[in-house]
């Protein structure tokens, strides 16, 4: 697998990658630890271009860790769909979020800083896209 392919696995899909740089993801969730009860982990954060090194997001006893190690152990759980970053967390998580952040171009050409979009894996199921709307990421 490409480093290419490996990183859109890691960055919510979306027409906006065409119009959109400095791209930055934040997940959090409800983690479920190893003596089985349920924390809420901190934020876990990284950019568009540290995603093509992501080789797994897991949930490690209730804290999202990301894993840059061996391709070989490349973990890809993408129960929740195209537009929540893959991994194993998905497996022992719920109420996963997430926030991107993006420099987008406007219907001018000007680059502007975006709003951050924030939104849950139950908004994103229902999602056909994430689209930029002349600078502002928009769940659509």
């Amino acid at each position: 697998m490409s480093v290419q392919e490996q990183a859109k696995e890691y960055v919510p899909a979306g027409s906006y990658q065409r119009t959109s740089q400095n791209i930055n993801v934040t997940i959090t969730a409800l983690c479920q630890k190893n003596d089985g009860s349920w924390v809420q982990s901190p934020p876990l954060s990284y950019s568009a271009n540290q995603a093509g090194t992501i080789t797994d997001l897991a949930n490690m006893n209730g804290v999202l860790t990301l894993f840059t190690d061996n391709p070989a152990n490349h973990n890809v759980s993408d129960n929740l769909g195209p537009f929540v970053p893959a991994g194993s967390y998905q497996r022992t998580s719920q109420q996963v979020s997430v926030t991107l952040n993006a420099v987008c171009q406007k219907i001018d050409g000007q680059w502007v800083p975006s709003q951050p979009l924030n939104y849950t894996a139950e908004q994103a199921a229902n999602a056909n896209d994430i689209a930029n709307r002349d600078g502002n990421l928009r769940l659509e």
